[in-house]
């Protein structure tokens, strides 16, 4: 495999599209994903800022997945909500069942501290569409416990 240089962190997509991406290459490919060792100067207790491959020339082989990405949309689009953090588990049918965070758009930030909520979605296939089928976590609002404010 040819190297590929990593010059931008996401090229605008959000977690929630690369990982459905991600999922959906290794679907219909059937390839695992590949680590990548991060350079030997590097010890592996600190964690490296977000620009640590742009600045060092960082080369990572192109996977067979990463060659195939192809974009295909958005996963799920909701007007009322941002959506974050999207977990695709396919079943045995086939069906692919999408976990994400959400919470209230008009209020993004705190919001997602004390308004997430883990929301269950459905497709047929990976490619989608996404319906929704309901919220199954919620901050129970009782001070002091795990689950008091925002499942995120």
């Amino acid at each position: 495999m040819k190297p590929h240089r990593i010059n931008h962190i996401n090229g605008g997509m959000n977690m929630s599209q690369i990982l459905l991406a991600v999922f959906i290459a290794t679907v219909s490919l059937g390839t695992p994903l590949q680590a990548v060792d991060l350079p030997p100067e590097l010890p592996l207790w600190e964690k490296p800022p977000l620009d640590y491959a742009i600045r060092h020339d960082v080369k990572v082989p192109e996977s067979d997945i990463a060659a195939n990405l192809e974009w295909i949309g958005v996963a799920i689009e909701e007007p009322d909500y941002t959506i974050w953090g999207a977990t695709p588990i396919q079943d045995e049918k086939g069906h692919t069942h999408l976990f994400v965070a959400r919470w209230p758009e008009d209020n993004v930030d705190p919001a997602w501290r004390k308004s997430s909520e883990i929301a269950h979605y459905l497709a047929d296939n990976p490619e989608g569409p996404f319906r929704f089928k309901k919220v199954i976590l919620q901050g129970t609002g009782r001070e002091g416990e795990w689950d008091a404010y925002a499942p995120h």
